[in-house]
């Protein structure tokens, strides 16, 4: 089934291919149901080819001769490789945001490649390929998600970023940063500075540029296994502080599992994934003993498995030391900013 070729179609047609009472209960003559070529699964063609649609265990919508053509068939070859049209990039939004029916798939998430039967010159179309609007909905599913991406920064784009000129710092301390971040996208970064900064605009950035390379691995992986990350430091440890203590109340609402979890850091790299966590704000919580351990754990995972971990705060990471009293977790942070790979990124003129 690899091999392409190049053939020209036989004269079928929907009367010699659908009986009379298979069309009457189809729609207009561009329904799939009764499109021709024919669509079909390999499943179908296998059940087909086993008498169960012709012994009424699935109904047999084809004629006796264009039955006949397909039990003769046994030898399918690639006709019409699966060509993946661009979209404008509303388009594209708007399919990711299901704001809209996917044009190329309408919204069954497959896309149909021509098969043609070497044998009988049948041609067939069945599903060649996964819809890319599969990776649309995976990136719009967190980047459309307020409480991931704010409004205000939902442009963010590495690719496009420039210094901005209502930030509190200097133009040319934003280019060397936005460089510094082109260069090395997928390193590991402490950014921190003072309020006005820009750091959350720039971890965005980096967020959106993993985001999107994971979902397009995802799609072509097609496994649901979710690899990048993003939350804040206080939600994240509020998290596992409600997880610790969920059967402490029989009559609470059930606790939903922390965001990021050592497991399902484990789990994306046993995929093969790369994990990524960005953690917004690490200095705005003042965490307990436990939950450190927590932040800890989750850290340690992501380096366990060459991963990514990009953090921004207001303190550096010694001032953040002395704030929590932990030399455990300046251990960890100092990994963030100063470990192979990564880079503490004041954020000062």
């Amino acid at each position: 089934m690899s091999d392409v070729i190049t053939v020209v179609a036989p004269q079928w047609t929907r009367e010699t291919i659908y009986k009379p009472e298979a069309l009457s209960k189809a729609a207009p003559d561009n329904a799939p149901e009764c499109s021709v070529p024919p669509r079909f699964t390999w499943d179908d063609l296998q059940s087909l080819r086993q008498w169960k649609m012709l012994a009424g265990i699935y109904p047999n919508p084809f004629t006796a001769a264009y039955t006949a053509e397909l039990l003769r068939e046994d030898d399918w070859r690639i006709c019409s490789p699966v060509v993946f049209p661009p979209l404008d990039p509303e388009v594209r939004e708007r399919v990711g945001r299901r704001q809209m029916e996917c044009p190329m798939c309408q919204g069954k998430q497959v896309l149909y490649g021509l098969q043609h039967g070497l044998k009988t010159g049948l041609e067939v179309e069945v599903p060649s390929a996964v819809c890319y609007c599969r990776q649309l909905h995976s990136f719009w599913a967190d980047w459309a998600n307020k409480e991931i991406v704010s409004l205000r920064f939902s442009k963010a784009n590495l690719a496009t970023l420039e210094p901005y000129e209502h930030s509190q710092l200097p133009a040319q301390r934003q280019q060397e940063i936005i460089d510094l971040l082109k260069a090395h996208p997928g390193d590991s970064h402490y950014l921190f500075g003072g309020p006005g900064t820009g750091k959350t605009h720039m971890i965005t950035a980096l967020y959106r540029k993993t985001l999107h390379n994971w979902s397009v691995q995802e799609w072509k992986q097609r496994d649901d296994v979710k690899a990048v990350w993003r939350v804040s430091t206080s939600r994240l440890l509020q998290e596992y502080l409600a997880w610790e203590n969920r059967h402490r109340d029989e009559y609470a609402q059930p606790t939903k599992l922390p965001t990021v979890t050592v497991d399902g850091i484990v789990k994306a790299a046993k995929a093969g994934y790369r994990p990524a966590l960005f953690l917004d704000e690490v200095d705005k919580c003042n965490p307990t003993p436990f939950q450190i351990g927590k932040l800890i754990e989750v850290v340690d995972a992501v380096y366990a498995e060459v991963g990514q971990v990009v953090a921004t705060a207001n303190k550096s990471v010694d001032d953040l030391i002395a704030r929590w009293g932990s030399d455990e977790a300046g251990t960890v942070l100092r990994r963030i900013g100063a470990g192979p790979g990564a880079h503490s990124v004041r954020f000062a003129g």
